[in-house]
């Protein structure tokens, strides 16, 4: 999956996961005498604490993302844009820790130089003055239009991708100091890629090369105060997150396989991990001694899914290939 599936695929699961609280915290206040209004409100910060809990996009349909979209832009307006690209930074699951070195990395870094290049392209179509180009000017309000749309996509992009490495930290994937090193690497590549073929036209190099820099100045500022405007959102969601992480991971603790997937269905390569560890435990240890070497993976396990971290693909056998296994099939 390219990697603006993936942006999307995570932006459809906030949407699912939104829709799904609003609509259950709107059916509960059915009954009441609040007016619209307040039912709405209490209903927005209800969604806002389930927006990230769930990462399982196989039970996303579409009434509910449909549902939390509309809902969201009814209760941030203007805003909705940065608070999706905040909480599907959450759930989004990118490998940056390789900075440079990260598939993840380059291509989220791609996609932002093809939003910089956009945008600069549209604002060099616009400079200068060509109001008489086009009838009533409608040219110049045009390409400056698409210069501004770009700039927010842009924008977006960044709100996006410090979310989720700030959610990283939060998942014990980075340290903090880290996580900061991280986004400044990837803001530079994203505003000054190394290696970028210039252009046959030297006034567009140099264009090129002025707007970047005042680009850069003005999206970090935007990305700066817009990400501390949705702080609290995220604060909400991040300690619900915590407890939603815990109660998936004392269910994979204490239920048996079939039942704990079918309450949480992205627990199956959790369990297809602690099946791997079980049949390596028995050839290392034998039947008797792989109790105790079990219990111990599955603890780390458990440990690790409190903070939202789950295998994603596991060896399973002598001949290093991976393979998932089914619920049913995992015997211990």
């Amino acid at each position: 999956m390219d990697i603006s599936a993936r942006i999307s695929e995570s932006e459809r699961l906030v949407h699912f996961n939104y829709g799904a609280a609003y609509g259950r915290a709107l059916e509960m206040q059915r009954s009441t005498s609040s007016d619209i209004d307040r039912k709405e409100l209490a209903a927005t910060l209800v969604a806002e604490r389930f927006a990230t809990s769930n990462r399982d996009t196989s039970i996303a349909c579409f009434k509910e993302v449909g549902l939390g979209r509309d809902a969201m832009s009814k209760a941030y307006g203007v805003t909705a844009n940065d608070v999706e690209s905040v909480l599907s930074g959450r759930v989004a699951d990118y490998d940056l820790a390789k900075n440079f070195g990260s598939k993840d990395f380059n291509a989220l870094s791609a996609k932002g130089q093809l939003y910089v290049q956009q945008h600069n392209i549209e604002s060099f179509a616009s400079r200068g003055r060509v109001e008489a180009v086009g009838f009533s000017g409608n040219f110049l309000s045009s390409v400056q239009q698409n210069a501004n749309e770009s700039k927010e996509k842009l924008i977006g992009h960044l709100l996006h991708v410090r979310s989720s490495i700030d959610a990283g930290v939060d998942r014990g994937a980075y340290e903090k100091t880290e996580a900061k090193s991280v986004y400044d690497r990837f803001e530079k590549a994203t505003f000054d890629p190394s290696g970028k073929k210039a252009s046959s036209s030297q006034l567009f190099n140099d264009f090129e090369k002025s707007s970047s820099a005042s680009l850069r100045r003005d999206v970090s500022f935007e990305v700066e105060m817009r990400y501390a405007a949705n702080s609290r959102l995220v604060d909400r969601a991040r300690t619900n997150e915590g407890n939603a992480n815990l109660a998936k991971a004392n269910d994979f603790r204490r239920l048996e396989p079939v039942g704990a997937v079918k309450k949480h269905p992205d627990l199956v390569p959790a369990f297809a991990a602690l099946y791997a560890a079980s049949q390596n435990a028995e050839v290392k240890f034998g039947v008797d001694g792989k109790a105790g070497a079990v219990a111990i993976a599955k603890e780390n396990l458990a440990l690790n899914i409190e903070k939202g971290v789950i295998p994603q693909s596991v060896e399973r056998d002598s001949s290093k290939s991976n393979h998932m296994a089914s619920a049913d099939s995992l015997e211990l």
